[in-house]
């Protein structure tokens, strides 16, 4: 008896190659961080995204006296999520933050920072101190007079 006679009686056949239908149902499972990480979706990458991104690998240079752990920073993650911390009711009102204070972004919510704002200005300020305190060495070693080289004897 062939193998294929059985087939005609059958409404679909049976899949050739068992690795290609594997292989093919990964492609149209959705694109997820996995189980482990509670099937966490892939985030599309706006442009404000990215902005409070960059802002993220540069907070180290917000606050220089707190430590914050490094990551990649040659490509932007695939599974991730932004959220808003809700302050509950048993924060004291000092901490939280006012309806005024708060902002639709990250970068939004930093530019307005009184505090951050003044750090900078400062840092800024000290950079530029020190460059000019490097310039006006620099100026000094270009306005010394240029050595005359001595006169040779012309050779015989």
């Amino acid at each position: 008896m062939e193998p294929e006679a059985g087939l005609a009686k059958q409404v679909l056949a049976p899949p050739r190659d068992v690795r290609l239908v594997a292989k093919a149902r990964r492609k149209e499972a959705p694109d997820t961080a996995g189980r482990g990480w509670f099937e966490l979706p892939a985030t599309q990458i706006t442009d404000e995204v990215k902005r409070d991104l960059r802002l993220l690998h540069l907070r180290s240079a917000m606050d220089p006296k707190r430590f914050y752990k490094g990551f990649d920073q040659t490509k932007f993650p695939k599974y991730f999520q932004l959220g808003t911390v809700v302050e509950g009711a048993a924060d004291f009102y000092s901490g939280r933050l006012r309806a005024k204070q708060r902002k639709a972004t990250l970068t939004e919510e930093l530019l307005a920072d009184v505090e951050l704002t003044r750090l900078r200005k400062k840092r800024y300020g000290a950079l530029q101190d020190e460059r000019q305190a490097h310039m006006r060495i620099k100026r000094r070693k270009t306005d010394l007079p240029r050595l005359k080289k001595a006169h040779q004897r012309p050779k015989h």
